[in-house]
Order: structure tokens, then C-alpha cells, then sequence
């Protein structure tokens, strides 16, 4: 925490936790490993899915194993599935994108108006 301080009051806009990324590659690669999740292990079902992003191929061996550790393997070795951190700066941009996310996430799941999501767990 007090590197994290330290970064921030040296440079404002210094990237912030790794945990926030851009919205869109963060949606990208739910939505690839949760397609890819559904087919597992189907390899044909997911060189489909991988060559949907990036035009990636399966690595070799890939699909052997647990899914996590497969998935850590195509995530470090498909461009567009890497995680890079976002800076403050860019913060009032992914809102826009997150919002829109959020609404089409409750259209799918049907949740009606201005549900909200519970995540700090002490009710809506």
C-alpha cells in the first residue's frame, strides 16, 4: 500500500491497481474464457472460439490439464487477451463502456430497471 501511495504522489497518473484494465479487453477475455469454459475440452470447439480473437491459435499441448492453467497459457500468448493496467486519467472513459456492459448483462440475466448488484454484500 505505501509503494502504491508513493507511486501516486510522485505521478497523479500513475497506473493504478492491477485489477482495473481497459472495459473492453476486460470483456473480451470474460467473454473468451467463459465460451471457451462451455466447450472445454473440446479442441475443435475452442480453435473456433480462439481464432474469433486475434486470430489466435491454440498453443501446443493446449487443452491438456486443468482450464485454469490452460487458460493462463493462451491469456500469456494471445496479444489481445493480456492484461495491462489503466491509468486515472483514462478512468471517466471505461465508465461509459462498463455501464453499457453492466445494462446488457441485466437484459440477458432479465433483471428489470435499476437492479442493483450487491457487491460490497450489506444489501442494494
Amino acid at each position: 500500500m505505501s509503494d502504491s501511495l508513493t507511486r501516486r504522489i510522485a505521478d497523479a497518473d500513475a497506473v493504478c491497481d492491477e485489477m482495473l484494465e481497459p472495459a473492453e479487453t476486460m470483456l473480451l477475455r470474460l467473454r473468451t474464457r467463459a465460451a471457451l469454459r462451455r466447450v472445454w475440452p473440446d479442441i475443435a470447439g475452442m480453435k473456433a472460439i480462439a481464432a474469433t480473437v486475434d486470430h489466435a491459435p491454440l498453443p501446443k499441448g493446449w487443452g491438456v490439464g486443468p482450464f485454469g492453467a490452460a487458460w493462463q497459457i493462451l491469456e500469456a500468448q494471445t496479444p489481445a487477451l493480456r492484461r495491462f493496467r489503466v491509468r486515472p486519467s483514462q478512468l471517466p472513459g471505461e465508465i461509459p463502456l462498463l455501464r453499457a456492459a453492466l445494462a446488457e448483462a441485466r437484459d440477458a440475466a432479465g433483471i428489470q430497471g435499476a437492479a442493483r448488484i450487491d457487491v460490497a454484500g450489506k444489501g442494494a
